[in-house]
């Protein structure tokens, strides 16, 4: 197993565990309120939140598998993909090392070093089959509901031409209006 630390002050590497959390944190205050201390949590509060987290989220929506039935039907590391691993990760560090005109011997800061790891990491899952990056375009899609289509009684022509699409974006709500004057 691997320590893979987020770089300092990137709370966004933490995107998917913080959303876990918030969910654990109000099924743990749930457990603490019924079981009558709600300002303190205890050992027994976070592990039946756990339990009833795995054995009821559907974090790939309603039909789809609950955690537990997930890492239940995962399938195992064999000792020797672990070991191939391992020696990638080396060989990926002592390279990420060596491009940052570091020896792969020498002592590097704590910050430096996590930085190597995360670099041999990436490299060796995707040596190792594990990670796959897909490029191309995210399209963004504007649905209709965000779109808010207004008719104003304006009727001048000097400030504005006639039958024109005007756009503005409201940017405290973040909604796009579009404007037919």
């Amino acid at each position: 197993m691997f320590g893979l630390y987020s770089p300092p002050r990137r709370p966004q590497y933490n995107g998917a565990i913080e959303a876990g959390i918030g969910s654990l944190k109000s099924r743990i205050e749930r457990r603490a309120a019924w079981e009558g201390h709600p300002e303190v949590w205890n050992a027994e509060d976070v592990e039946a939140a756990r339990r009833e987290a795995n054995a009821l989220a559907r974090p790939r929506g309603g039909l789809g598998p609950t955690p537990e039935t997930l890492w239940k039907s995962r399938e195992r590391v064999a000792t020797e993909s672990r070991d191939q691993f391992r020696e990638l990760v080396e060989i990926h560090r002592n390279r990420a090392m060596e491009e940052e005109g570091k020896s792969p011997s020498g002592v590097l800061l704590e910050q430096e070093a996590r930085r190597m790891d995360r670099i041999a990491l990436r490299r060796a899952l995707v040596d190792h089959g594990d990670l796959l990056f897909k490029r191309g375009p995210i399209p963004l899609v504007i649905k209709s509901q965000k779109t808010v289509n207004i008719t104003c009684g304006v009727h001048s022509t000097d400030a504005w031409p006639s039958n024109d699409l005007y756009y503005l974006h409201a940017t405290r709500c973040k909604i796009d209006c579009r404007l037919r004057i």
